[in-house]
C-alpha cells in the first residue's frame, strides 16, 4: 500500500468514528467563518443545542459541582464535549484519533459510582481531557506524525502512558488525540499523515506546534484540559497562537513514562510533558491533583522526583521581575506582542512591583545552537528511516544534516549545557545586587513569541526565539494570553531597520489587518528548576495586575 493510500484509509477511518447525525454537510470556509467558537455556537447553523453550549462553557469547578448537586451527569458532559470535539475536528482538522465510546463507558461508570456512594471518584470526575498524539491509550493508535504509524494501535494496557492511567483512575473523560507535525519537531502543525490543522481563533492562521492540535481544541472548548509536550516551545507556541494558558514544567516533574517520542531516550535536553488549559486555575488544579499525596507519578516512574505539589506556597507582597530585552534575541516581536509586554510592565509597576532589565553574560543564539545540535545528534537519521518505511516525503528541515561521530562529541554537548545552566544561575543570583528587595529577581518576563501566528500554509521558519533557551536551561515557564491584536493600534513600523535576516523575515510577515484579533501573549519564567507552583502563583499576580478575565 502506498503512503497516499494509507493516509486516505486513515482519513476514512477517522471519519467513520463520527456519528452520522454529527457530520457537518457543508463546512464553511475560513473566510466565511474564521472563528471556531462563533461558528459552532451560532444559532444560524444549529450545530450545538443551547444545553450543549451551556455545558461546554462550564468551568472545571462548575462541572464538578453540578455533578455533585445532581444537576448534570458525567454522561451528559461526555456527550456534549464529544459532540463539540467532532465538530471542531471537522472544521479545523485537529484530531488524529476519536474514541468516543471510551468516554461514554467511563461516564456511565462514574455516574453509577456517584449514585452508589454520593461522592466523586476522584478530582477529575467527569472532566474532559484531550491528549497530544504521543500519549498511549489502549485500543488507539499513536503516530507522532508519521504515515507508517497511523495504524500502530496500542494493544496492551501495560503499554499505556502512566499519566493516561492516572487520569482515567481519577475520573477523567478521554476521547480524542490531536494532531502534531512529523516527528513533533516544528512550530506548525502539518504532516503528510494528516495535512494542515487550522487555528481555532482564526482559521486563516496556523495553530503553532508541535502540540498544535491541543491548542486548537482547548481554545475551541472541546475539552477542559489538554496534555502536551515541549522540547523547544511545543507547549508554549500553540498556547501563544491560540490564546490559551500552558505550563512548561521542569523535565520529569510530570511522568513521561510510556509516552512515545522522537529520539525516545535522548536526555541531553529532554522533552517535558505538561498541561494546557483555557484558564490559569485549571493548570494549578492539574498540578495539585496529579502530584498529590503518594502520587503514582513518583511511585511508578523512577525519573519523577517525590515532590508533592505545594498548595500553600507564599510569595512576597512586593516582587521584582526582570524583563528580557528583545534586542538580545535579534528578533523584534510583532507590535501586538510588544504592546502586551508593555501592558504587563505598566500594570505591575502600578501595583508597586519592581522591574529591572535582564542582561545575562550569554548570547541567546549560543543556547539556540546547542538545542539544534542536540536535535540533529543523529543527522535526523531516525526521522528519515521512519519516513522511508512508508515512502512519505521527508520534511525539508530534516535534510542535509550530519550527526555526531563520537561519544566525546556527545559528552561535550552535555558539558556545554551544564556550563550554560551554571552561568545563568550565577547571573540570577547576582541580580540581588540590582533589586530593592534584597533577593534575586522573582521572575522573568519575555515576549510570548515573536509573532502572533503564522499564516496557514506558510513554510514555518525554525523560530521560537523566546522559548528555546528555557529548554536548554530547563526552567519552568507559563504562557499568559494578555490581549488581542488591534489593527488601529498595532501598526507596522515602516521605518524599522531589521537587525539581521531572520529579523527581516519576521518584520515582513506582519500585516496589521490580517492579524487583527490575533492573540498576544507574554511568557513568565522562574529561575529555579521545579518551581512550577511559584511560576503559576506569579502568573496569577500578572493576571490580576492586568485585570485579565476569568
Amino acid at each position: 500500500m502506498s503512503y497516499k493510500e494509507t493516509v486516505a484509509k486513515k482519513k476514512q477511518f477517522l471519519q467513520d468514528q463520527i456519528p452520522k447525525e454529527w457530520i457537518i454537510k457543508d463546512v464553511k470556509s475560513p473566510s466565511e467563518e474564521p472563528n471556531v467558537n462563533k461558528y459552532i455556537e451560532s444559532p444560524e447553523y444549529g450545530l450545538l443545542s443551547p444545553r450543549e453550549i451551556e455545558i461546554t462553557n462550564y468551568t472545571l469547578q462548575e462541572l464538578l459541582k453540578n455533578q455533585l448537586d445532581r444537576k448534570l451527569t458525567a454522561l451528559e458532559i461526555a456527550k456534549a464535549f464529544t459532540h463539540r470535539a467532532v465538530l471542531v475536528h471537522q472544521i479545523t482538522n485537529c484530531c488524529t484519533e476519536l474514541f468516543l465510546d471510551h468516554a461514554y463507558k467511563q461516564a456511565e461508570s462514574l455516574d453509577n459510582y456517584l449514585i452508589k456512594t454520593g461522592e466523586l471518584i476522584g478530582p477529575f470526575h467527569g472532566i474532559p481531557f484531550s491528549l497530544k498524539d504521543q500519549l498511549n491509550v489502549k485500543g488507539v493508535a499513536t503516530s507522532i506524525g508519521y504515515v507508517d504509524k497511523l495504524f500502530d494501535v496500542i494493544t496492551d494496557e501495560d503499554q499505556e502512558s502512566l499519566l493516561v492511567q492516572q487520569l482515567r483512575s481519577q475520573g477523567a473523560l478521554l476521547y480524542m488525540k490531536t494532531t502534531v507535525p512529523m516527528a513533533m519537531l516544528s512550530y506548525d502543525t502539518y504532516s503528510t499523515a494528516y495535512g494542515y490543522t487550522e487555528n481555532s481563533l482564526n482559521r486563516n492562521y496556523a495553530p503553532g506546534g508541535s502540540s498544535g492540535g491541543e491548542g486548537v481544541v482547548i481554545q475551541a472548548k472541546a475539552c477542559i484540559l489538554g496534555i502536551g509536550t515541549d522540547i523547544g516551545g511545543s507547549l508554549r507556541c500553540p498556547a501563544a497562537h491560540n490564546g490559551i494558558w500552558s505550563l512548561r514544567p521542569t523535565t520529569n516533574r510530570f511522568s513521561y513514562m510510556k509516552v512515545l517520542n522522537s529520539f525516545q531516550h535522548q536526555e541531553v535536553i529532554a522533552s517535558t510533558i505538561g498541561p494546557m488549559a483555557y484558564r490559569l486555575e485549571d493548570l494549578v488544579y492539574f498540578g495539585e491533583h496529579i502530584l498529590g499525596d503518594e502520587s503514582i507519578q513518583w511511585i511508578k516512574d523512577p525519573k519523577v522526583p517525590p515532590l508533592k505539589w505545594q498548595t500553600n506556597i507564599e510569595i512576597p507582597e512586593k516582587l521584582t521581575f526582570a524583563v528580557m530585552n528583545w534586542e538580545s534575541t535579534g528578533i523584534k516581536p510583532h507590535p501586538p506582542i510588544i504592546r502586551a509586554l508593555e501592558m504587563v510592565k505598566k500594570s505591575l509597576l502600578s501595583q508597586g512591583h519592581e522591574l529591572i532589565e535582564w542582561d545575562p553574560p550569554i548570547v541567546n543564539t549560543d543556547l539556540y545552537k546547542l538545542l539544534w545540535d542536540v536535535f540533529k545528534i543523529d543527522g535526523f537519521k531516525e526521522v528519515k528511516d521512519e519516513a522511508n518505511k512508508s515512502g512519505e516525503p521527508v520534511e525539508y528541515v530534516f535534510l542535509g544534516h550530519e550527526g555526531i561521530t563520537s561519544a566525546a562529541e556527545y559528552w561535550s554537548l552535555v558539558a556545554e549545557r551544564y556550563k550554560f545552566q551554571q552561568i545563568i544561575n550565577d547571573y540570577w543570583l547576582s541580580t540581588k545586587a540590582q533589586t530593592n528587595t534584597d533577593r534575586p529577581i522573582d521572575g522573568l518576563l519575555t515576549p510570548g513569541w515573536q509573532f502572533c501566528a503564522l499564516k496557514l500554509g506558510e513554510s514555518p521558519k525554525f523560530n521560537g526565539d523566546y522559548s528555546k533557551q528555557f529548554n536548554v536551561l530547563d526552567l519552568p515557564a507559563v504562557q499568559i494570553p494578555i490581549t488581542k491584536a488591534d489593527s488601529k493600534i498595532d501598526l507596522k513600523d515602516e521605518t524599522y531597520k531589521p537587525l539581521n535576516e531572520d529579523d527581516q523575515d519576521n518584520h515582513d510577515r506582519y500585516d496589521a489587518e490580517f492579524y487583527h484579533g490575533a492573540n498576544a501573549s507574554v511568557q513568565l519564567v522562574v529561575l529555579e528548576r521545579f518551581g512550577e507552583e511559584k511560576v503559576l502563583k506569579l502568573a496569577n499576580v500578572v493576571k490580576k495586575a492586568v485585570e485579565l478575565p476569568n
